[in-house]
């Protein structure tokens, strides 16, 4: 729609919450995200969220986890207004959160913003928001061009999305090329197909 990804923020430090985290904080429920502090001007701070609160649902749909939370956040643009339910005190309370680009703003992105990195062989480009809903994921790095090198000699085929790489998310080409550029030995490559095929590559660096 736009010609460039509008990838969306909330701007919270999360984690799943463990039987011992329930425990320690006396949140009554393993189920959502635990919010352990929030980005200063991001979002959730903004609008009132705080640490210890526990994110339990976006726009009505429930979310179980860190990652949930992350999956629902990026079907939405920066500008967009969104309800985000916590339990707080052991109680719901909602918000109204108005999503930020990464930049800290709701500007839109331009297409001439949008920008490739090219890596051992593989051009890599942020994921359209299209994929994002399509494959139901938070975010990810799609390969659209290959050449001779690490990822094509290891079976990585054109089109392939990069959503992990070591258990860390990626959401942008950036990403993936500084967390590259310094690894040395093996890196576990995690992702999915357009058609939905998740698929794992096990890659040596050679370093």
């Amino acid at each position: 729609e736009y010609g460039a990804v509008q990838r969306a923020y909330i701007g919270v430090n999360i984690t799943n919450i463990t039987k011992e985290l329930a425990e320690e904080k006396n949140l009554g429920s393993n189920s959502g995200a635990y919010v352990q502090g929030t980005l200063e001007g991001s979002a959730a701070a903004e609008a009132g969220i705080k640490e210890g609160d526990v994110v339990v649902k976006v726009a009505e749909i429930t979310v179980k986890s860190s990652t949930e939370l992350q999956e629902q956040v990026g079907k939405y643009r920066p500008g967009d207004n969104i309800k985000v339910t916590v339990m707080r005190d052991n109680k719901e309370k909602d918000f109204n959160v108005t999503l930020k680009n990464k930049e800290g703003n709701t500007k839109i992105r331009k297409p001439e913003d949008a920008k490739s990195v090219e890596i051992f062989g593989a051009k890599l480009e942020s994921v359209s928001l299209q994929d994002l809903k399509k494959l139901n994921i938070g975010s990810g790095v799609k390969i659209v061009g290959l050449n001779d090198g690490i990822f094509k000699n290891n079976g990585v085929k054109e089109g392939f999305i990069i959503t992990h790489l070591d258990r860390q998310r990626v959401s942008k080409p950036e990403d993936v090329n500084e967390y590259l550029k310094n690894k040395k030995g093996g890196v576990l490559i995690e992702g999915i197909y357009s058609n939905g095929v998740p698929a794992y590559y096990g890659i040596g660096l050679g370093k």
